[in-house]
């Protein structure tokens, strides 16, 4: 059945967007951080962020002397421009150090490659 008064799309036209290099941000935090993390990453656009429940293998004995009171944690993934990864460093910084309770480790990563074009719009939050 043909739609009448649609223009066929060309599924191969690709809008103009600016194409940036992607990082990957993982940030450990104590468990119920992750949700404050999520909401910190998304004043840098990041369309996606993955917050999973992670739990520590380590002794009691080494939690007591590192000063940690559980090994419950929760691990965020965020995609985010290499253009704002500065910012996100130094809110990180703030967020850590604004309360003793505000415990975490963040490293960020390199992409090698993205499977497709599609899927670079949606991580880099240009859809």
């Amino acid at each position: 059945m043909a739609l009448r008064g649609r223009k066929k799309q060309n599924l191969n036209s690709r809008p103009n967007i600016e194409i940036k290099k992607m990082l990957v941000c993982i940030t450990i935090v104590n468990s119920g951080q992750g949700e404050a993390i999520r909401k910190l990453m998304e004043k840098f656009s990041c369309a996606t962020s993955l917050i999973l429940k992670g739990e520590g293998t380590a002794s009691k004995d080494l939690y007591d002397v590192l000063g940690l009171k559980d090994n419950y944690k929760d691990v965020i993934i965020s995609f985010i421009t290499e253009d704002v990864s500065d910012d996100v460093i130094y809110e990180l910084n703030l967020y850590f150090n604004s309360n003793k309770k505000n415990k975490g480790v963040a490293s960020i990563l390199e992409m090698d490659s993205i499977v497709s074009y599609i899927g670079y719009r949606f991580l880099s939050n240009q859809y």
